[in-house]
């Protein structure tokens, strides 16, 4: 795992946490996260930031290993 993939998951437990809390914005889910990265990682660029906030959306909502299996984005669902 690369430090990229570390810190996407890393803001997922934390936005886990959150949720847990109850100190979470009550936001959609992919505004609350790209809070979350604007404010956890703002040496970050913009692009690498929403890259980022995208892979903590899909480790918050997909099928985790079972994806690719699935049809999930590493088999480019919706290509064929």
């Amino acid at each position: 795992m690369d430090a990229f993939d570390e810190l996407a998951h890393a803001l997922r437990g934390r936005l886990i946490q959150d949720a847990r809390n109850g100190s979470a914005g009550g936001a959609a889910l992919e505004t609350e996260v790209r809070a979350l990265v604007d404010r956890e990682a703002p040496a970050l660029d913009d692009e690498e930031r929403t890259a980022l906030a995208e892979r903590v959306v899909r480790l918050a909502t997909g099928l985790g290993p079972l994806e690719p299996a699935a049809g999930g984005p590493a088999r480019g669902r919706g290509d064929g």
